[in-house]
């Protein structure tokens, strides 16, 4: 007859820890330890195991108690260097990482987290000569691959991640952290089809893969490719049903379909699974924006702003009397945004006198001499002073409709918002009209930068060809193109003088030179529209929550005239719309 011999109850708590078993470890490792208290390797386990539940206190204590137990060890430096390292305490991290090197015989963790530790410090030439040692070292070591290439994809050196995992694929050709860094690289750098490539790798090897469904799903959406992505989207949640992030990236893709009710359907879910998901929280306040429930949506839009900034100031719930309020503008808002809501800036001064706005230095002098009333620093202005005592409170420029009970349908907007520089549009005015005389002027501008540029942007080709015969001389407001680009034709004319990411004031000024200006969805179509002129806005089936659904006209805007397409990717009815309303325009 065999005699199995009973686990101790220290390893039966080893057991329950790797099993994932915390709470049944940890009630095996307190009674290990009450059974044997100077046991040294017992307050180590705990330790990990404290740190894995995120109790760092009580990881800490029993950590410093397996120290003074003693005699010191390599595995206890390493153990104390990971908890710390979790818990963002970089340099007490590294301080015992490089404990852990003195002693003989060590392996390799110590360089493993010394390595790790500096690149969370921003060390990273000395991070990544860690990496390389330990990859020249221990060739077989796959962490040391997988952060190494991980650091140059966060530093945009994609040449030297592709080098680094495609000698990690040879040695783990199915490893899939390995698959999923490389198709990461790919599209960090714009291989969409490489990309793809590697995360049907991961499909391959792993069919019930539901992240990797879900970044695939991801990535044909960020590419155009909306039916593809909703079936792989549909994929992934159908393979794991908790798991938020699919449910919110369908919704994205559903608003993209305008299937708005779908989308709604699934943020609900999404932030059912996961409480805390502020970005869900932040799309749905889209949705009832882009429906025109307009108290529900600018709460959540104000909410997503809070999120941003650091509570160092209270937040503005309500317009205080008697209370400075800096307004923000520097995180998540593009120049046509602060354009848009500095329609709002006398309605906000006839609640609240004493307000401060943040600006991009470009826009402040613009600013300053259209609303005088108001008074405005640039971020590095107010970088030099103690804010936290000179304001009471903070807003987003994009809190201004929450805190003033904005009503978007009742909103009369002035035909003439901002004005250019008097000075500056004379010579432009002079010059134009030497080179052009009494031609009418049209300005352009086609294409589109960010996460939505690929369904924003028109070919220039598509855009010149629809409009060529309106008899008018076209100017470029398009940012980056230069003259004598390949891609532009020769009646129209590219001001090489004037750049709007450098001067805001003769971009406004030239804008305020022109007839017509047709533009996609960008700042130009706000720079246009806030100046009075008359503006042709040629909007991607599913726009952006600012110009509403279905309209022809804009809330924001007097001048404003919406050419909305009819089907993703297909510009050709709202660009023969164009042509036809142009050439009225311009008769009339």
């Amino acid at each position: 007859m065999e005699i199995t011999k009973e686990k101790s109850v220290f390893d039966k708590a080893i057991d329950f820890h790797k099993a994932h078993n915390h709470k049944r470890a940890e009630k095996e490792y307190l009674r290990a330890i009450k059974q044997n208290p100077k046991n040294q390797e017992l307050h180590r386990c705990l330790g990990i195991l404290y740190c894995d539940m995120n109790k760092h206190s009580y990881s800490e204590k029993h950590f410093i108690l397996a120290k003074n137990i003693g005699p010191d060890s390599y595995e206890l430096n390493v153990s104390m260097g990971n908890s710390y390292l979790k818990q963002g305490l970089l340099l007490k991290s590294l301080k015992y990482f490089e404990q852990a090197a003195f002693f003989p015989n060590g392996k390799v963790d110590d360089k493993f987290g010394q390595a790790n530790a500096l690149k969370k410090l921003g060390r990273f030439e000395e991070s990544e000569q860690k990496y390389l040692m330990l990859i020249k070292s221990c060739p077989s070591f796959l962490g040391a691959y997988l952060n190494l290439a991980n650091q140059y994809i966060d530093m945009k050196l994609y040449d030297a991640s592709f080098e680094i995992l495609d000698k990690a694929i040879s040695l783990f050709p199915k490893n899939i952290e390995i698959l999923k860094s490389h198709a990461v690289a790919c599209k960090e750098s714009g291989d969409f089809n490489s990309a793809a490539k590697y995360f049907k790798k991961i499909v391959e090897i792993s069919p019930e893969n539901y992240e990797a469904y879900n970044h695939l799903g991801v990535l044909f959406f960020e590419n155009g490719y909306i039916e593809e992505a909703n079936y792989l989207l549909n994929k992934a949640c159908n393979l794991n049903e908790k798991y938020a992030a699919s449910y919110h990236n369908r919704a994205l893709n559903c608003i993209k379909m305008l299937d708005l009710k779908r989308a709604q359907n699934d943020l609900k879910v999404a932030i059912k699974l996961k409480s805390n998901y502020s970005e869900a929280k932040y799309t749905n306040g889209i949705v009832d924006l882009l429906q025109g429930e307009y108290v529900s949506g600018f709460k959540r839009l104000d909410e997503r702003m809070r999120s941003l900034y650091d509570d160092d100031i209270k937040w503005c719930k309500a317009l205080p009397s008697h209370k400075k309020v800096l307004i923000r503008t520097m995180k998540k808002l593009g120049l046509g945004d602060i354009v848009m809501y500095s329609m709002l800036f006398r309605d906000l001064y006839a609640i609240q006198k004493e307000i401060v706005i943040e600006l991009d230095p470009r826009l402040k002098g613009l600013f300053e001499r259209n609303f005088p009333f108001l008074n405005f620093m640039s971020a590095s202005e107010l970088s030099d002073m103690n804010i936290s005592d000179e304001f009471k409170v903070q807003a987003s420029i994009a809190s201004i409709p929450k805190l003033i009970n904005f009503n978007l349908d009742s909103f009369k907007p002035l035909e003439t918002a901002l004005k250019a520089k008097d000075e500056i549009y004379k010579n432009i005015s002079k010059e134009y009209e030497n080179r052009f005389g009494d031609s009418k002027l049209v300005g352009l501008a086609w294409h589109s930068t960010g996460a939505q540029g690929i369904f924003r942007s028109i070919p220039f080709k598509d855009l010149i060809q629809a409009i060529k015969p309106i008899d008018a001389q076209f100017i470029s407001l398009q940012h980056g193109v230069e003259r004598g680009s390949n891609e532009l034709i020769d009646d129209i004319f590219v001001d090489v003088k004037i750049d709007p990411m450098v001067n805001l004031e003769e971009y406004c000024a030239q804008i305020a030179n022109l007839d017509l200006v047709i533009t996609i969805d960008n700042s130009t179509a706000h720079f246009a529209a806030a100046l009075g002129i008359k503006t042709i806005l040629l909007l991607p089936f599913s726009p952006e929550w600012r110009w509403g659904l279905g309209s022809n006209g804009s809330n924001w805007y007097e001048t404003i005239s919406i050419i909305r397409q009819e089907k993703t990717g297909d510009w050709s009815s709202a660009l023969a719309k164009a042509y036809t309303l142009a050439s009225n325009l311009l008769n009339n």
